[in-house]
């Protein structure tokens, strides 16, 4: 084909172009599919068969939408996308891209592309995305001229100046003012719920104004998620006494968080697959679609390609998700910010406290120096009883409990220890980081932890107690 106008007036829409495409792909096929697809709905479609020839076309033309393919014969896509923002930057450009390059969409969006879209085609996740990119351009043109802007306010709680955290937080910086989905990784209690919260409120997010949800996947059994998720109509079971909206539906042009994604049933996943291809869903007891407008976070602990192996995890809904990966850091990869966040956590729970309790530097070296299995969340329950339960107004060193006196990375504090000692620091550290794990892996059901640890349900009650450990933090299900 040539830089031919395709008409579709003759469209279901009523004769009338919905919008004007460019699509810039060397291959006929897509070329013919994605014309004869698009037209159909009534968009007037421009095909160039290079990358010379698209930003030729695009630069003398008008059009609301460009389709760029990842690989083209005499141009590096991303190349050709820095083009066409430099000459229009509020057209929305989509990157057409295959499952084996998925892991370099980040590169797109960094380039200036709006969204991707994944070979073979799905013509409604086209015509969606097309859509939904125009409005969110059109809302978010005040916030794209603002880019320069100090760091935001929805930033401020992230704590931390390692490497590890400012490359973080310059990946949140880059990925709010796009609508991809976003898949969130990194250990439990290691922030990511704050992440997804801190890309949701970015100034530049055209939908921060728009609700937020947080749902703990894990948290719900297997028989209410789809509920929860999707909605029911009255009648739709026993118990559906009125209509019911879903998360889906509350949080309609908003952002959806969905932690613990790699618990959902395979059941389930299919019906997120089709909300995130489709933007639509099957209420129960119901037969008509519902259409939202929604972004999707999702977060993990989980290996989800390992997960995708073992055929627990849908391939494709892998692939949906994980447009672009954010990893949180462990608490244990970025031990240089454990000082600040010490000094942060003590000013939030002195004020609530109404105390005035102070670390010194020793005791937050020996802080820095522990591993912490629970990451910051584990942190930020220790400080909050230190706050609680301390008389001191100065805590030192000696006064944290032994598993804080020593660790593999730390220099012993007074030089060599009497052999008993040692042990029980040894033993302490061990119990605590073994407890820890054991909490996790349970779900934060003490019973089950017991019988897997083949002790005592009010012994293991007591341990937990004497290191600090709440099972409910655990809790999944």
């Amino acid at each position: 084909m040539s830089n031919e106008e395709i008409s579709t007036a003759e469209s279901a829409h009523g004769g009338a172009a919905l919008s004007r495409v460019l699509v810039i792909d060397d291959e006929p096929a897509i070329q013919r599919f994605v014309s004869r697809a698009l037209g159909s709905r009534g968009y007037a479609v421009t095909v160039a068969t290079d990358g010379a020839k698209g930003l030729e076309t695009f630069s003398a033309g008008q059009f609301d939408a460009v389709l760029v393919d990842r690989v083209l014969p005499d141009m590096d896509g991303l190349e050709l996308i820095r083009r066409l923002k430099g000459v229009r930057p509020n057209t929305v450009v989509l990157v057409m891209t295959a499952y084996s390059s998925v892991g370099s969409s980040i590169d797109a969006l960094r380039a200036g592309a709006d969204e991707y879209v994944v070979k073979p085609f799905n013509i409604n996740h086209i015509d969606i995305a097309i859509r939904r990119n125009m409005r969110l351009n059109q809302r978010s043109m005040a916030a794209t001229s603002s880019r320069q802007v100090a760091r935001p306010a929805s930033l401020r709680h992230i704590v931390g100046r390692s490497k590890a955290m400012c490359d973080l937080l310059d990946m949140v910086q880059r990925v709010a003012a796009f609508d991809s989905t976003v898949l969130i990784t990194g250990e439990s209690g290691s922030g990511k719920e704050l992440v997804a919260s801190a890309l949701h409120y970015n100034t530049l997010n055209p939908r921060k104004d728009q609700a937020f949800l947080a749902v703990n996947c894990g948290a719900l059994p297997e028989t209410l998620l789809e509920s929860e998720l999707f909605g029911y109509l009255k009648g739709a079971f026993t118990g559906a006494t009125a209509n019911k909206k879903g998360f889906f539906e509350v949080t309609h042009e908003g952002t959806l968080f969905l932690d613990e994604i790699g618990e959902v049933p395979l059941a389930t996943q299919a019906k997120l697959l089709r909300v995130l291809d489709m933007g639509e869903f099957i209420k129960l007891g119901s037969t008509e679609p519902t259409h939202v407008d929604v972004r999707i976070v999702a977060a993990t602990n989980k290996d989800l390609s390992e997960e995708v192996a073992q055929r627990v995890f849908r391939a494709d809904l892998y692939h949906r998700l994980n447009v672009v990966e954010i990893h949180v850091p462990s608490l244990r990869e970025h031990r240089e910010d454990i000082a600040e966040l010490v000094t942060y956590f003590l000013e939030t729970y002195n004020r609530e406290c109404g105390k005035t309790v102070k670390v010194d530097d020793q005791a937050v070296a020996a802080l820095s120096a522990y591993d912490w299995p629970g990451n910051i969340r584990e942190l930020k329950n220790f400080v909050h009883r230190l706050v609680l339960v301390s008389n001191l107004d100065v805590v030192h060193a000696g006064d944290l409990p032994a598993a804080f006196q020593m660790s593999d990375r730390a220099t012993p504090l007074d030089g060599p220890l009497p052999f008993g000692e040692r042990k029980r620091m040894v033993v302490e550290q061990f119990e605590r980081q073994y407890f820890h794990q054991l909490l996790e892996q349970a779900g934060g059901n003490v019973s089950r932890a017991a019988r897997t640890a083949r002790m005592g349900r009010r012994y293991l009650i007591d341990r937990l107690k004497l290191y600090g450990l709440e099972p409910r933090e655990f809790r999944r299900k």
